[in-house]
């Protein structure tokens, strides 16, 4: 059993007292503070029903490997992708930011030459603070809860959404942004949408 598991099947079975240690064990070997990154691309029903799985399978394809180059060269560490999300970690919001506005242009430029329904439409969330990832491979948290309804739930095309945590943490002076709050499945999410040319 792998040690993530084990830790959790300890807890599972522990009394409080012990689940108390059991959870500063994970949060030991697997905690990290560090930025979330969280991305979507618009359009699934609406691709899928016109032209078919196979005519989205291909953009989000061309998707991952455009952007996937770009989050490795801004530091970050992909996780994983699902459908048509990507997922990843970076070690400050920054970087985060930076990259996420580097992907956003890069697709600005790789959709000029291209048909409305070949485009790559990206809406993208970033949270900031502790998760558990585990072995590179998968990761979870309230920040990457929060980035996902940000990035799935509530960016529109184009937009970069960060929570309030994560703004702070990389300097609210170094990126031009404007302060919103959503409220999504009953949690409340203040965040700045980033503003980028």
């Amino acid at each position: 059993m792998a040690p993530f598991d084990s830790l959790l099947r300890e807890y599972v079975n522990a009394d409080e007292v012990e689940r108390a240690a059991v959870k500063q064990r994970l949060w030991d070997r697997f905690g990290k503070h560090c930025a979330v990154f969280v991305s979507d691309l618009s359009g699934f029903s609406r691709l899928t029903e016109q032209h078919s799985i196979v005519h989205f399978l291909a953009v989000i394809h061309e998707c991952q490997r455009l952007l996937l180059p770009v989050i490795r060269e801004g530091g970050g560490s992909p996780i994983k992708t699902a459908a048509d999300n990507m997922y990843a970690i970076f070690p400050g919001a920054s970087e985060a930011i930076e990259a996420s506005i580097a992907m956003q242009r890069r697709l600005t430029t790789y959709n000029h030459r291209r048909k409305p329904d070949d485009r790559i439409n990206l809406c993208v969330g970033i949270g900031y603070g502790d998760i558990l990832v585990i072995e590179d491979q998968d990761f979870f948290g309230h920040e990457l809860n929060l980035a996902f309804k940000l990035g799935e739930d509530t960016a529109e095309v184009g937009e970069i959404l960060a929570t309030r945590d994560a703004l702070e943490a990389a300097g609210p002076q170094r990126f031009p942004h404007e302060l919103r709050t959503v409220m999504v499945s009953k949690v409340t999410i203040p965040h700045a949408s980033i503003l980028y040319q």
